[in-house]
């Protein structure tokens, strides 16, 4: 939908691509030990470039050919330590590191949890 050669993740919002943003806010949450990237297939390594130096990276790992297929992907790099695992997709780039802390609080109570944030 968004169209272009270059996958929606690595597009450039005013300096920054959907994915550093995405990651920056991921690694600014002090309860997210590390973070996996799923990345379509050929784009690997621009975005590990993307996300160099944003903190908490374990790996960047090849998507798949649907959003279930990536994130089967990216679970396929978790380890028995990863207590909780959230997915988070960077084509929303405007997340706050509250709001993943506010989720993680619903995981811890409730089992599991989604974000949504108000209109204002």
């Amino acid at each position: 939908r968004l169209g272009g050669e270059t996958p929606k993740a690595l597009v450039d919002l005013f300096g920054r691509s959907m994915l550093r943003r995405s990651a920056e806010a991921l690694a600014a949450c002090a309860e997210v030990n590390s973070r996996i990237v799923v990345a379509p297939e050929g784009f690997e390594r621009i975005a590990g470039d993307e996300v160099q130096g944003t903190g908490k990276l374990r790996a960047v790992v090849k998507g798949g050919a649907t959003r279930q297929d990536s994130v089967r992907e990216g679970l396929a790099r978790t380890t028995d330590r990863d207590v909780v695992v959230l997915v988070h997709d960077a084509a929303r780039p405007f997340i706050e590191a509250s709001v993943v802390a506010r989720v993680l609080e619903g995981v811890r109570t409730h089992g599991a949890a989604i974000p949504v944030v108000g209109l204002s």
